[in-house]
């Protein structure tokens, strides 16, 4: 319902002619200090709930490191901000932020704020609402008493929090076409078996009827995978140790062997099981990368050979490269995709589990062989569409 619902409000106030007069805005931006990937994307799906819940029309202002329209386009609503007709929205209304709340999930004020705040008597005298998040502020709006009936009329009330990051990622984005090609291409140089129907080949076998959208990738829907013999399981590890960038450091250099004996154990399980292995590393350190290499192999490790950026703090000439910004979410998307996740305390590898609608073994605080025993499934349907609806509904 709340698919067909936002859709509807959506479109109907963007045909209409005096666009501010009869419409509420909630704008999303982020030009600096928000972030990285991960941080940003939960902040749009901040968001995207709370707009739901008020009725607002979403828009996202996101130029930075390039338009983010360059690399994920607007899938079901028209969000762009850099369309000319909002251009009247920058001039009409101030700039300042009606929340400006960055690295606040263990602020506890700040959560309680999210679950008791009633943001619709907040808002009702603004037509335009600015604002920039950067954590999973959607989880805690989720527990907030004061929608309980606007959740349930829109269907959010059976939706696990876990869920709603995929629901809504998948809602607002689809990637460039630059971003398919470089997936594939990759896929097919790695003689992946799913490539020989390639991310770009594939979209219409996952494309839903009714909505004409792209609800997940490949991999989590094509229920027509081959045997076990034939089968490649792609083992996706994401390794953030920090110290680069004016990061802090995430992991101690003797924690890296921890997510090697990890992968390793899973891939004897999988071997075990009939299934050929390979791993996908995405990391910030060099150093990890080549030690990846040397321990598994080129025929066994998919890894990108771009520069390692991040899109907020590397510096301002790495920063500001469209390219390298497509490197950074292709291997987003990629890690979104992998049969298991092994992956470092950071939003980036979390996130891309909940696009992909994952599990994830989180080092070095998860136990690795506790999820050893747990029967391999390679789709997991957390989620699935009742097409006459359109409704997302939890399993």
């Amino acid at each position: 319902m709340w698919q067909k619902y936002y859709v509807q409000l959506h479109n109907e106030a963007l045909t209409k002619k005096l666009l501010i007069n009869n419409n509420n805005y909630l704008i999303y931006r982020c030009h600096q200090g928000c972030g990285g990937l991960g941080d940003r994307l939960l902040g749009i799906v901040t968001s995207l709930y709370i707009a739901l819940l008020t009725d607002r029309v979403l828009l996202i202002d996101f130029p930075n490191p390039a338009e983010l329209s360059q690399i994920l386009q607007p899938n079901l609503i028209k969000w762009n901000f850099t369309d000319p007709q909002f251009k009247a929205l920058i001039n009409a209304f101030p700039s300042q932020y009606t929340h400006n709340e960055i690295d606040i999930q263990e602020n506890e004020g700040k959560r309680r704020f999210f679950q008791e705040h009633d943001f619709l008597y907040s808002y009702q005298f603004r037509k335009v609402e600015i604002v920039k998040f950067n954590q999973r502020m959607y989880y805690y709006m989720h527990l907030n008493p004061k929608y309980n009936e606007k959740r349930r009329l829109l269907g959010l009330d059976r939706m696990h929090p876990f869920h709603i990051f995929g629901c809504f990622f998948h809602f607002l984005f689809k990637p460039h076409s630059d971003l398919i090609a470089m997936m594939d291409n990759l896929f097919v140089e790695n003689q992946l078996v799913f490539s020989e129907n390639t991310v770009s080949q594939q979209q219409p076998l996952v494309e839903s009827k009714q909505l004409k959208t792209l609800t997940a990738f490949p991999l989590n829907l094509n229920s027509q995978l081959p045997p076990p013999h034939m089968r490649t399981v792609l083992i996706g590890i994401q390794i953030r140790t920090g110290g680069n960038w004016n990061d802090p450091l995430r992991i101690k250099e003797e924690d890296v062997q921890i997510f090697w004996n990890c992968a390793q154990h899973l891939m004897k399980k999988y071997e075990k099981e009939g299934f050929k292995v390979k791993y996908f590393l995405t990391t910030d350190n060099t150093i990890v990368k080549k030690e990846a290499i040397k321990l598994f192999g080129k025929k066994k490790l998919i890894t990108m050979n771009t520069p390692i950026v991040h899109i907020e703090r590397s510096s301002y000439n790495e920063n500001n490269n469209l390219e390298s910004f497509k490197s950074t979410v292709v291997e987003y998307l990629i890690l979104s995709l992998c049969d298991e996740l092994i992956i470092t305390r950071s939003n980036f590898g979390e996130t891309a589990s909940m696009i992909g609608f994952k599990s994830r073994i989180k080092l070095p605080q998860d136990n690795c062989q506790s999820f050893l025993s747990m029967s391999y499934s390679p789709i997991y349907e957390f989620s699935f569409i009742n097409e006459k609806e359109n409704v997302w509904y939890s399993a």
